[in-house]
């Protein structure tokens, strides 16, 4: 979405209020969507236009560094039991890789505020089988949760709670119009996954990502891991990057005559062609048949950003032209 939606057209937050004043008097919870769009002062002023009026307030993740006492103090009135965060990455390598730069400090900071305002149920979501991602990365994930526990124990005893911290642990899916669509599902190395020709290499390396996860976490009380299958994942993975050929497979799944291995059996189609082959830097891609705007080359130059940990700025739409949406509107 942060690509195929470019140019970026946030809400302001002027409107935003707006919204909040006008909805009927029997709505008492306000939801937001795309929270982790919005800069501080923006979440401040809908914090405290929401207590104003007492309004509660419900979203589906925080970014752990724009959560501000302001804010922190509406969720707690808000009568939440638990608030979710979303590093991704398992360790600021990797979030430097997904371009997402949050610290350990952000988390361990975000999840002291709120266990002090009583929300002592925190869901951490990260993603598996990123690009170049290594049982250290796991590591560091592990290490923060011990961290994190250390942060939010003593705080909850004192309040007589019972904390928890939820891993949310799915894996990730390359996906069309970004700079990983290139790249196999399970974070092989596409020289395995080109050498491989198996899909079950990938469903393979994240099952042992997730046993690697279980046996390091064990120790860690109050700590509870749950994950998706690799294998119903990387059926989402083969329809993210799926083309023409795949419908008879949905008709015959969704009508109930096969599950989906055999009806991609029946139709001659393997999923390592769609979730696990690597695409070659301008390869015909079967999505190219829509265009979103970003000039050829652009997601992979920003792929080799990624690998090299490079982070790239958010869109700046009156002077930027880098991936060519705003080339009509910013003047040469």
């Amino acid at each position: 979405a942060g690509f195929i939606y470019r140019p970026p057209r946030l809400w302001k937050a002027d409107a935003i209020l707006a919204a909040i004043d006008q909805r009927p008097d029997h709505v008492q919870r306000v939801g937001l969507l795309g929270m982790e769009m919005a800069d501080g002062d923006t979440l401040d002023r809908i914090a405290a236009r929401l207590q104003e009026q007492q309004c509660a307030l419900s979203f589906s993740s925080l970014r752990a560094d724009r959560i501000s006492p302001q804010l922190v103090e509406l969720l707690s009135s808000s009568n939440l039991k638990s608030v979710a965060i979303a590093p991704d990455g398992a360790s600021e390598r990797l979030r430097r890789v997904i371009n997402k730069g949050l610290s350990e400090q952000d988390l361990l900071s975000a999840a002291g505020a709120l266990v002090r305002a009583g929300i002592v149920h925190l869901k951490l979501y990260v993603m598996i089988g990123l690009p170049t991602e290594t049982d250290e990365d796991l590591d560091e994930l592990a290490a923060m949760l011990g961290r994190l526990r250390e942060v939010i124990l003593p705080v909850a005893r004192k309040q007589g709670r019972m904390p928890e911290i939820l891993l949310s642990v799915n894996s990730f899916v390359p996906k069309p119009w970004t700079p990983f669509q290139y790249l196999p599902y399970g974070g092989l190395s596409a020289r395995k996954a080109a050498a491989d020709s198996d899909a079950a290499s990938a469903v393979l390396a994240l099952k042992y990502k997730i046993k690697y996860l279980r046996r390091i976490l064990k120790p860690l009380a109050n700590v509870r891991l749950k994950v998706d299958r690799p294998e119903r994942v990387l059926e989402q993975a083969v329809f993210s990057r799926g083309d023409r050929r795949l419908a008879g497979v949905l008709l015959d799944v969704g009508m109930g005559r096969s599950s989906f291995k055999q009806a991609m059996k029946v139709h001659g189609l393997t999923s390592w062609e769609y979730a696990v082959r690597p695409r070659e830097p301008g390869e015909r891609m079967c999505w190219d048949v829509l265009d979103h705007g970003i000039t050829d080359g652009y997601l992979y130059a920003e792929l080799k950003r990624a690998l090299q940990e490079k982070m790239t700025m958010p869109c700046e739409t009156s002077r930027c032209k880098r991936c060519g949406v705003c080339n009509d509107t910013v003047a040469s």
